[in-house]
């Protein structure tokens, strides 16, 4: 039986791992699943360098820098908030202007190995600095969640209606197995009995598991498509109203991403 039957992201294919290699019965591998599971609000992980490509050189020596602060590739975080902040600064160093950049200090000749000054710089591109860029930004997000949508050959909606079907199937099989279990206590071959109902209770409750991990993510990616749609529209709205898309400021701009907040972490 596949359990997993997805492209998941790496937190989740890291789980894989760690519930495949175990030599333990399933229980135990699914109290595994089930702590990797209870996160505070649905999250997907991408990696930056697969969805962004720099502007520019001077873009890309900021994200150098970035990388070797970070100790490794920076993340992209989904939620259905909308992408995390640190994950929009970093959006917003690969694609804004060279005058943006120099604003927020990465300065003029700046190079990859200037990390202590990238960490200045990224707290001041946490805010941000004009339509273009978070117009960019915002493309670049969709195109990335649609990305890692299409990676998956179910959709969240049949990933629902699996974990619906199969939890009543995998109770009555529990059920069953705790059954057998007793009438077999006492028994010189008790002990192997049940077995094949235990090996497929066990595996259908391995497969809830990642059900469940699965729609976390997908849940995660759906929101934040429809989070960064509203964002968008709203800065359009902004644009309309102003005359022009230069003469919307920063402070209007940070308002539009405040306004939809129901995480300090998201911006």
């Amino acid at each position: 039986m596949n359990v997993c039957g997805e492209n998941p992201s790496p937190w989740l294919t890291n789980l894989y791992d760690i519930m495949f290699s175990c030599s333990t019965t399933p229980p135990t591998c699914q109290i595994i699943v089930l702590a990797a599971h209870m996160l505070s609000f649905h999250r997907y992980d991408a990696v930056l360098q697969d969805h962004l490509k720099p502007r520019g050189s001077r873009n890309a020596a900021l994200l150098e820098a970035l990388t070797t602060l970070t100790g490794g590739p920076p993340a992209l975080v989904f939620t259905p908030y909308g992408p995390d902040v640190t994950g929009m600064a970093a959006l917003r160093a690969g694609l804004g202007s060279d005058a943006e950049l120099v604003k927020a200090g990465w300065r003029i000749g700046s190079k990859g190995s200037d990390v202590e000054l990238c960490a200045r710089v990224m707290g001041r591109l946490c805010m941000p600095s004009s339509v273009g860029t978070e117009r960019r930004v915002l493309e670049t997000v969709l195109r990335a969640v649609d990305t890692c949508l299409a990676a998956y050959p179910s959709t969240l909606e049949q990933d629902e209606q699996e974990l619906q079907h199969l939890q009543p199937q995998a109770a009555d099989h529990h059920q069953q197995q705790q059954q057998e279990q007793q009438q077999a206590s006492g028994a010189a071959n008790g002990d192997g009995s049940s077995s094949g109902s235990s090996t497929e209770s066990g595996n259908e409750q391995l497969r809830i598991g990642v059900l469940r991990a699965l729609i976390s993510e997908k849940s995660a990616l759906v929101g934040c498509r429809e989070v960064v749609a509203g964002w968008q529209q709203q800065i359009e709205q902004l644009v309309a109203a102003a005359g022009s898309a230069a003469a919307v400021t920063s402070q209007q701009l940070a308002a539009v991403y405040e306004a939809g907040s129901d995480s300090e972490d998201i911006m």
